[in-house]
């Protein structure tokens, strides 16, 4: 499961989710359905239980090279069948074999921006090269942290401390709320990778609390981008 990406086929609109228990990135899409769903089995909560009806599991791998492969602007055909799934676009086609296994709920278990006690937007591209910046100093056990000014008008980036290298950078944005503690820290390659996904002008994150997931959506103009949710873990500080 930790090796697929979800496809879920409802109506006119397909969902994308993946996860590595550490994150989980969801992204829908608008399509154009032909033909009818094949008959699965409903679940019963038994670990062999085929996905429900519309979803199925594709081996991640395969869809980061058939991205690679299929350049351009162009239509792609999606299909599958008798656990085979197939993509087809202008003079090439490329199939692979459905995985089995059971996907986690994503629907009723990601935070809300309501749920949010504070929501900061901030803008992309900015965020993500101050991001970049302070990244130099910061690894997997020196994560990146957060911090809204007391203003809110700026958000502090900030990696390493004490006697070692340390890297701070801050970024306009504007925030709703206030978060307990007042830092939130995240591993920094994670954080980077939501930004580059979030196609939007602007991101926001809607926190609960420095020790519960993160939700980050887009923004442009006055309207959110919902149909890209990234979920992050962020990672516990000491003291």
């Amino acid at each position: 499961m930790l090796t697929a990406v979800q496809l879920l086929l409802e109506d006119d609109r397909i969902t994308l989710a993946a996860t590595d228990r550490y994150r989980f990135a969801v992204r829908e899409l608008t399509v154009q359905p032909t033909g009818t769903l094949p008959a699965m089995t409903p679940k019963t909560g038994k670990k062999k239980d085929k996905p429900a009806d519309g979803a199925v599991l594709i081996p991640a791998k395969f869809l980061a090279e058939a991205t690679r492969a299929m350049t351009g602007e162009h239509p792609v055909a999606i299909g599958w069948s008798d656990g085979q799934l197939t993509l087809t676009t202008a003079g090439s086609s490329i199939g692979t074999r459905l995985l089995d296994g059971n996907f986690p709920r994503h629907r009723g278990v990601f935070p809300t921006p309501a749920d949010a006690e504070l929501t900061v937007t901030v803008p992309t591209n900015e965020a993500l090269a101050a991001l970049t910046r302070v990244a130099l100093v910061a690894s997997d056990k020196t994560p990146v942290r957060l911090t809204v000014t007391d203003d809110g008008g700026q958000l502090l980036l900030e990696a390493g401390h004490g006697d070692d290298a340390h890297a701070v950078d801050r970024i306009p944005c504007n925030t709703i709320g206030h978060l307990d503690g007042g830092t939130i820290a995240f591993n920094p390659g994670y954080l980077a990778d939501a930004l580059k996904a979030v196609a939007a002008p602007e991101a926001r994150l809607h926190a609960t609390s420095a020790t519960k997931p993160a939700l980050l959506t887009g923004h442009s103009g006055d309207l959110a981008d919902t149909d890209y949710q990234h979920l992050l873990m962020p990672i516990r500080l000491n003291g």
